[in-house]
């Protein structure tokens, strides 16, 4: 039937798009700038260069799609908010040339009154991955010139068309935006490696970073700035002579191990690329994977995702509009010419009659022909042509539901996908994390084994409290055995959890296989022999100094999954401030309640990083009070 292949065609109309995003930014306009003028704007300089001169351009009006020869063509389509508040509309220009077809994506957001609009812009190549696409896909030209008009900010990093030059009176511009919380993309710094290279050094970063553009604030370090840079910043973030680090987003200075998660670009890596003062090869798509991969795989604003669903699903829709008026209009063509369906029987009504009515049983004979396959027009075929029509709508009406429904469900999950990629992207920089302790760990492990061989003194190790400090199964067994009962583990007597159990029920359900409660336990003996320790008069200083002392004998853990204090913007937030308030015996507190700020942090990154608060009251009580095991508290990352 007609009506099925019109089906078949629509689908395949939605199914042609299979292509790679290997590009995407996020721009602000300025309060009161239209951001659906500027869109258009730039789209019609782009096609006027494409097309050899924009008076291929005075016919088109700017909201409708258009063919414009084998090559060039784009999609429009366009929608506003019920109230009118927003305007959105998205321009698709497509590029088909020999190495490939080419889409550039615009979504533009028109804001009214003072709020500030939105432009998307994604880059993709039709038949090909994701991931291949990120290596293919250059910068799209509009992108710099976007860049040049709008001077957009990332948060409140500026965002330019090339590396921002740095002297030493500008050191705070750069500080500033690699400790910015509001940005999404990255920052790239590059201290030169000496005042006569400057200029070359300068040159050199901006055909490095050319795919960066959009996705990437870029800074360029005077030679004379880099020390004066670098009194700023923790040796885990430094930025040294002749390197180029990327800071993502949410950098924590006050964090050694956040220094893990910004990268360095080796420096005999970039070395072999460079020739004389450009640099070729794949080095500087495979340098913007980073920062490209954090805006194409971080959830977006919420106002970019919706502006994106929102004109994504328009345009399949028109799509399909379109598709049925070509199927019909093809289906008109074909039909033989039914003028002679009007002629008068010889019996039939008088000629000024039939001079109003033959158009309409023409029109009435074609449908029918077209529809059901019938040569005449009796009282039974209109019946049947209005049960056609009757039951293809209701069809229509589910198939629309349906649509609708399956269009919920691919946002939905496209949003599950966004925090499955970014939890996956933690777990990796954790493994990390982990692989480094284990290597150092390793190796230490050698070399004492040597010694002792050297000694002649080495024998197996043996682990006398091996049974002893046996893993927990669960975290509710391991806040029993620190909890008074018949469970009570040795370490009661130094080690006390007086926190909720029901923060600790949220650790149960994500530790499906004990690592976090065999962390934990590992934590609680720490503090148990370090308590211990206390007690036999062998050590005086706090958990920080036992940790980072190697002449103190005692199990302990890595120094780096330990913190002292809590951060400066914790502390003077009120709220954040409060949440670590947290519950001791009246012993230790009259009001049950005091402020621990030192803790153990089993993970680093992940989305719910559990940690476990105490207080060191020994001196006191003669006791370690652990109020608090569960979700990462309140703080600049989670808030």
């Amino acid at each position: 039937m007609v009506e099925n292949a019109i089906a078949d065609n629509a689908a395949e109309r939605l199914t042609e798009s299979a292509w790679g995003v290997g590009y995407r930014t996020v721009f602000r306009v300025r309060p009161h700038v239209d951001a659906i003028e500027v869109a258009e704007r730039h789209v019609r300089g782009w096609l006027g260069e494409k097309l050899g001169g924009v008076g291929r351009l005075d016919d088109w009006d700017g909201a409708t799609s258009r063919d414009f020869d084998d090559r060039y063509s784009i999609f429009v389509t366009g929608i506003h908010d019920a109230d009118e508040s927003v305007g959105r509309r998205l321009y698709r220009l497509v590029d088909a040339n020999l190495t490939g077809t080419f889409i550039i994506s615009i979504y533009a957001a028109r804001e009214t009154g003072a709020k500030r609009g939105l432009l998307v812009v994604e880059g993709a190549l039709d038949g090909v991955t994701d991931d291949a696409a990120l290596d293919v896909v250059g910068t799209p030209r509009i992108v710099r010139d976007l860049l040049d008009e709008l001077e957009p900010l990332d948060g409140s990093t500026l965002l330019t068309s090339r590396p921002q030059f740095v002297r030493s009176e500008d050191v705070r511009s750069v500080l500033d935006a690699i400790t910015d919380k509001t940005r999404i993309g990255s920052v790239i710094v590059a201290s030169s490696p000496g005042t006569e290279v400057d200029v070359a050094w300068s040159e050199i970063i901006e055909k490095l970073t050319r795919n960066s553009l959009g996705v990437a604030a870029t800074f360029v370090i005077a030679a004379e700035a880099v020390p004066v840079l670098n009194q700023h910043l923790p040796a885990s973030h430094e930025a040294p002579a002749g390197r180029v680090r990327t800071f993502g987003p949410d950098v924590q200075l006050d964090d050694p191990l956040d220094g893990r998660a910004h990268r360095f670009l080796g420096p005999s890596t970039l070395a072999r690329a460079i020739r004389g003062r450009t640099v070729i090869g794949k080095l500087p798509a495979v340098h913007a994977r980073g920062p490209r991969l954090r805006l194409l795989e971080r959830a977006l604003p919420a106002d970019a995702r919706r502006t994106i669903e929102l004109l994504d699903r328009a345009g399949r829709r028109q799509r399909i509009a379109e598709q049925v008026a070509i199927e019909s209009a093809g289906e008109q063509r074909i039909l033989p010419d039914s003028s002679a369906a009007g002629a008068p029987s010889e019996s039939g009504p008088s000629e000024a009659t039939t001079g109003t009515r033959t158009p309409v049983l023409a029109i009435l004979k074609r449908v029918l022909a077209r529809w059901l396959g019938r040569a005449e027009v009796t009282e039974l075929e209109v019946e049947e042509l209005d049960t056609f029509i009757a039951a293809n709508i209701a069809d229509a009406r589910v198939a629309h539901d349906y649509i609708s429904e399956v269009e919920a469900e691919n946002d939905r999950l496209l949003t599950e996908l966004t925090g499955l990629r970014a939890q996956l992207d933690e777990l990796g920089f954790e493994i990390a994390l982990s692989a480094d302790e284990v290597r150092v760990f390793n190796r230490e492990n050698q070399l004492l084994k040597a010694r002792l061989r050297e000694l002649h003194e080495f024998t197996p190790p043996i682990d006398a409290e091996a049974e002893l400090w046996a893993p927990p199964a669960d975290v509710e067994e391991l806040i029993a055995r620190i909890t008074p009962g018949e469970d009570a583990h040795a370490a009661l007597q130094y080690v006390e959890f007086t926190g909720d159990p029901a923060a600790v029920a949220e650790v149960r359900k994500r530790d499906h296989y004990g690592k976090y409660a065999s962390d934990l336990w590992d934590y609680v003996r720490v503090l148990a022999e370090y308590a211990a320790l206390r007690e036999g008069g062998v050590f005086d200083g706090s958990v920080y100094m036992y940790l980072e002392q190697d002449d103190v004998d005692g199990f302990k853990c890595s120094p780096q999954r330990h913190a002292a204090r809590e951060s400066d913007s914790v502390l003077q937030n009120s709220k954040w401030r409060s949440e670590r308030e947290l519950p001791v015996p009246a012993s230790v507190d009259a009001t049950g309640k005091v402020l621990m700020q030192a803790h153990f942090k089993p993970t680093h990154r992940d989305q719910f990083a559990p940690r476990m608060y105490y207080l060191d009251d020994l001196k006191s009580t003669g006791k370690i009070y652990i109020g608090y095991i569960g979700r990462h508290l309140s703080n600049t990352r989670t808030s």
